[in-house]
């Protein structure tokens, strides 16, 4: 995790103290909290659900060993039972996806 060529960069990384994660990026400052989708990464929320193609992991090593469909079912079955009794549900939108569709792009936190 880092910045990212176009500048953006996850809000929740330590970007400003000399903290490292064990790979030598950034640290992140919720990982004990992280949210699924933080969790479940390289695995994006896409139709069909996939394996992010910016993750420079997946772009080393090629594709994934193992029964990734598995996984993804799994991680499909945790987020249908995932309940919250909470009123509003906030996500930050980073601002990142393909230029010409730069005025459509959320920034910052929005209700969903």
């Amino acid at each position: 995790m880092g910045r990212e060529s176009d500048g953006n960069t996850c809000p929740f990384l330590d970007t400003e103290s000399s903290k490292r994660s064990p790979h030598g990026g950034y640290a992140c400052k919720i990982y004990e909290n992280r949210p699924l989708a933080c969790r479940a990464y390289p695995v994006i929320q896409s139709v069909p659900i996939s394996l992010d193609p910016k993750c420079k992991f997946c772009e080393n090593c090629g594709t994934p060993s193992g029964n990734v469909n598995s996984e993804l079912e799994s991680l499909i079955q945790i987020q249908k039972k995932m309940d919250t009794k909470a009123r509003y549900i906030w996500r930050y939108a980073t601002g990142i996806g393909e230029s010409k569709d730069k005025d459509l792009i959320k920034t910052g936190w929005f209700l969903v």
